[in-house]
């Protein structure tokens, strides 16, 4: 899910913690836009790092097949 920072502003503080920033979260996750070239990129890019997202798990990605509760992956809480 992505939202804008005005959004991300009207959120309460408990559930601040579970988004994360794309401007910095987008580069330590190395993420890419293959279907767009370096041109088409260039404009778009400060819109999105502009934004914060938050990512759905639905399982332990640890495990082979989705057992159990289904739980939220705090991207912050990653290992670099």
């Amino acid at each position: 899910m992505i939202i804008t920072s005005e959004q991300f502003t009207e959120l309460p503080d408990d559930e601040k913690k579970y988004w994360h920033y794309h401007l910095t979260e987008l580069p330590r996750a190395q993420a890419a836009f293959p279907d767009l070239t370096d041109k088409e990129l260039a404009p778009l890019q400060p819109i999105i790092d502009a934004t914060y997202g938050k990512v759905f798990y639905f399982w332990n990605t640890d495990d082979k097949y989705s057992i159990g509760e289904p739980t939220v992956l705090v991207i912050q809480d990653l290992p670099e």
